[in-house]
């Protein structure tokens, strides 16, 4: 009983792209980089911080995104696994700080790594990485007029 309920709140996790965010706020607004931090319901902190860069006559304005998981020693883990089961609801947040963001820092490109991981002390394929494959989906429906590519060491690439 209990296994079959789990794996019910999994599966309506997985495929509900149209989570609401979790509530945010913006800690820091530098003249190139922003911090926004939230709370999941399980109490996990997270950041989200945006860097602008580029932006010469011949370079595109790029938005370069990092996210993760504040640690007990408030350093930012981009790998760790929270096991909430609320991907959507974050990557939501994610999006929806990225979005805000962008109404007020203008950008032709939103940059960002789906942490590749290690298997064995070998790189694997980042296109086999469960992560940015998650990733790919979620942006292209985000996104849908984008233009996303990956390229070979995991970082995402969407031309707005």
């Amino acid at each position: 009983m209990k296994l079959t309920k789990i794996l019910k709140e999994v599966i309506s996790e997985i495929g509900d792209a149209s989570k609401e965010p979790y509530p945010f706020k913006k800690d820091m607004d530098d003249m190139d980089e922003r911090k926004y931090t939230f709370f999941t319901d399980s109490g996990f902190e997270y950041e989200v911080r945006v860097e602008t860069i580029g932006g010469s006559p011949m370079e595109p304005v790029i938005a370069r995104v990092g996210f993760g998981v504040i640690d007990g020693t408030d350093d930012i883990s981009y790998v760790k696994q929270t096991g909430e089961n609320d991907v959507y609801k974050i990557m939501a947040t994610v999006t929806a700080i990225v979005k805000q963001d962008l109404k007020s820092n203008d950008a032709d490109v939103i940059e960002f790594s789906s942490s590749k991981r290690r298997n064995k002390g070998v790189d694997e394929d980042p296109m086999s990485n469960v992560r940015t494959q998650l990733y790919s989906r979620y942006i292209k429906g985000q996104f849908p007029n984008a233009e996303v590519q990956f390229d070979d060491y995991g970082d995402v690439r969407v031309r707005l």
